[in-house]
């Protein structure tokens, strides 16, 4: 049989040292919907999709706007729990896929050299329930892809949020860092003004 993703991850999460941080799922623009309707692989294609906590569309510069965003909706109405990034020219920020940016981004900073993404920066005066802000976060209405960061939870412990997608971890790290927390998302989808009321409910600064 097919090794789905969602079974890789359990068997990896089990392994010492080792944890997962979101699932990565490709689908390619100009034959997924094809593949997901084949007699013989159709229901490996939509389990494949169904685990994705992100849904990396691969070559959507050879399919026209109207296609690409045909497709997007498909699988919004299909799979409504990942978020979905277009790869043009297989270009992703290693922020997006990775979580590697730095606690230093502000939010001006935008996190690829075609401006497709924006990063906001948050930094809370007050302690806050890391887990319920994680939470909160994951919400399709924010437009989060990642986020990453240190807050002061309310336990009087500094927490570390990491954000893929709809999957969230709070932990609390024998080292922490300093506070900050770092969002990343597609530039026409991060809802900023949803984020800064999120901030303000919190009695929160933006960084």
């Amino acid at each position: 049989g097919v090794a789905l993703p969602g079974a890789i991850a359990h068997s990896i999460a089990i392994l010492p040292g080792f944890r997962v941080e979101g699932i990565c799922v490709l689908a390619d623009c100009a034959h997924a919907q094809t593949l997901a309707r084949d007699e013989y692989i159709g229901d490996i294609i939509e389990r494949q999709f169904a685990d994705a906590d992100v849904l990396l569309l691969t070559k959507p510069d050879l399919v026209s706007n109207a296609e690409l965003q045909r497709m997007q909706v498909w699988l919004s109405e299909k799979w409504p729990r990942p978020q979905h990034i277009p790869a043009r020219h297989g270009r992703v920020p290693n922020a997006v896929l990775l979580g590697q940016f730095s606690s230093h981004t502000n939010s001006q900073t935008t996190g690829h050299h075609d401006g497709a993404y924006n990063s906001v920066a948050l930094r809370f005066d007050a302690p806050v329930d890391a887990q319920l802000l994680a939470n909160r976060l994951t919400r399709p209405n924010y437009g989060l892809i990642r986020a990453k960061g240190f807050v002061d939870d309310i336990s009087g412990r500094r927490a570390l949020i990491q954000i893929v997608g709809p999957r969230c971890e709070v932990t609390f790290p024998p080292e922490p860092a300093e506070p900050g927390l770092i969002c990343i998302g597609l530039k026409e989808r991060l809802n900023r003004s949803a984020i800064d009321n999120l901030v303000s409910e919190r009695t929160a600064r933006t960084g």
